[in-house]
């Protein structure tokens, strides 16, 4: 048996000591770091664990985490099976946020297929004009077509699939009027100050789902797509992954508005997954980095107070594909030590990675993608049992400790 897929069938198995059991005398990754931290100290914290234990003890009821981050979480395979191992523990309410990266000419998750023959024109956040800001999905996807077919299906991945009863699409304020009903018992909108929430409830789960509708305001004007969102009736967990190719915690900061959205997702954890982009720049200005990760974690406070927040480090990487970069570690400390200083818990992958230098023998092993920065789609499957396991035995340890 390859040995890199001997490492990761025992990663499959029950036992939360299972990072454990990979090969002694060639290390890949560090078990010995694998666990969230701060957890002791963060009062949200032990809420949100709370929250998880009522849902599983009455059986209704659901939790909401947001996963906010850039490539690393756009490209989906980490988000993806860090979600099948939540409904494998906890149960999922549903598939969660969703957006048609390719109408925006963006690679995206492989667990949904989007399809329209509209014309869509889509702008990523870095792109845009100035003083101008992109939704929380990082692009500004727009439609001058006033009647849109539109079609999502769910591709069943790893013998999981998550079918929905209820979907919510985010868009301007441009009344939807749908010509198909799609089966649907209820379809209602709901307008808020900037955009508009259209609700759409089924008689039955579903996997897939086309519809026609077509645009109506009283100034012409271009239909927007914020994003949807797939919702299942079914207790359990929802979980929101949501990431922007190229971002940073400065575009969070000042480009990528994602407070509207995140205030009607109302999540009681959130997981920041920045600073691969931070760290690849030719000088890294430690104070205002430092400011950039106080501003956003401020911000999300103030935005939703009581919130979790969990941060989480950048792996090791290379720059030009064989150079160490030496403004990783400070990237690493400052976020740790915001997150200290914030009351927030994080998880240091780069140590679990197995520090600098890491990188060479993630290749090696085939987890590695060739341009040194991304990992494979083998190496962010690692990447989300690793992660799954840090959560749940932060989980476990909070219960045995005991809650507020």
């Amino acid at each position: 048996m390859n040995k890199c897929l001997f490492i990761l069938a025992f990663l499959f198995l029950p036992d939360i000591g299972r990072c454990q059991t990979y090969s002694k005398s060639e290390p890949l990754f560090n078990c010995e770091q694998n666990f969230i931290s701060n957890a002791d100290s963060v009062t949200e914290w032990r809420r949100f664990v709370k929250k998880i234990g009522n849902i599983a003890s009455d059986k209704e009821g659901h939790v909401t985490i947001v996963h906010l981050g850039d490539s690393h979480i756009q490209g989906g395979y980490f988000p993806d099976r860090f979600r099948e191992l939540l409904n494998h523990e906890f149960g999922i309410s549903g598939r969660g946020w969703v957006f048609p990266d390719s109408y925006a000419k963006a690679n995206g998750p492989e667990d949904i297929k989007f399809r329209t023959k509209s014309i869509w024109t889509g702008v990523k956040y870095n792109h845009l004009s100035q003083g101008k800001e992109a939704n929380i999905s990082g692009y500004h996807l727009t439609t001058s077509d006033s009647v849109i077919r539109f079609t999502l299906k769910l591709k069943l991945k790893s013998d999981i699939l998550f079918p929905f009863n209820e979907l919510l699409i985010y868009h301007n304020k441009n009344h939807l009027l749908f010509l198909d009903s799609c089966k649907a018992i209820s379809i209602k909108e709901k307008k808020y100050e900037d955009f508009s929430i259209t609700r759409i409830i089924f008689p039955e789960f579903l996997d897939s789902v086309g519809f026609r509708f077509s645009v109506k305001d009283s100034v012409k004007s271009d239909f927007s797509l914020m994003g949807i969102n797939l919702i299942s009736s079914t207790p359990g967990i929802m979980y929101h992954s949501i990431g922007v190719n190229g971002a940073s915690f400065d575009a969070f900061n000042r480009s990528i508005n994602y407070r509207p959205i995140l205030r009607q997702l109302k999540p009681d954890l959130i997981i920041v997954s920045l600073g691969t982009n931070d760290a690849f720049v030719p000088y890294l200005d430690n104070i205002r980095f430092k400011q950039q990760v106080v501003n956003l974690i401020d911000n999300i406070h103030l935005l939703l107070p009581g919130v979790c927040i969990l941060l989480t480090t950048p792996g090791d990487h290379l720059k030009n594909r064989k150079f160490v970069n030496p403004n990783l570690n400070m990237v690493r400390d400052i976020i740790i030590n915001t997150a200290v200083q914030k009351h927030c818990l994080y998880w240091d992958f780069l140590a679990v990675m197995g520090d600098i230098g890491s990188s060479k023998r993630w290749k090696t092993k085939g987890l590695m993608y060739a341009d040194m920065m991304h990992l494979s789609q083998t190496g962010y499957i690692l990447q989300g049992e690793l992660f799954f396991d840090a959560f749940v035995k932060a989980i476990n340890q909070t219960k045995m400790h005991g809650q507020d």
